[in-house]
């Protein structure tokens, strides 16, 4: 089960500025319904990601490998999920 907070700070926020904007409240709706499918999409990859990093854990010959790829992995996952809900707003 995901859950994804619609009172998050940065969510919130963007909510806000839309209704501000007096945009229609279906648009909104449209644009909120597209972040929590953004972001769930996200966590779904880093989920996956997680798993890929256990098992190469698991084999132990490739730890180097394992924590080097969920840095670079994690990192770029966050960043665009960051850049997807600042894109809510617009």
């Amino acid at each position: 089960m995901l859950i994804i907070n619609q009172d998050a700070g940065l969510l919130a926020t963007a909510r806000e500025a839309m209704l501000k904007r007096k945009l229609d409240e279906k648009t909104i709706q449209h644009r909120m319904n597209n972040y929590t499918a953004h972001i769930a999409f996200h966590l779904w990859q880093m989920y996956q990601q997680v798993q890929k990093i256990k098992e190469l854990q698991a084999m132990d010959a490739h730890s180097d490998e394992a924590d080097q790829l969920f840095r670079s992995d994690a990192d770029h996952l966050r960043s665009e999920a960051t850049q997807s809900s600042l894109s809510v707003e617009q």
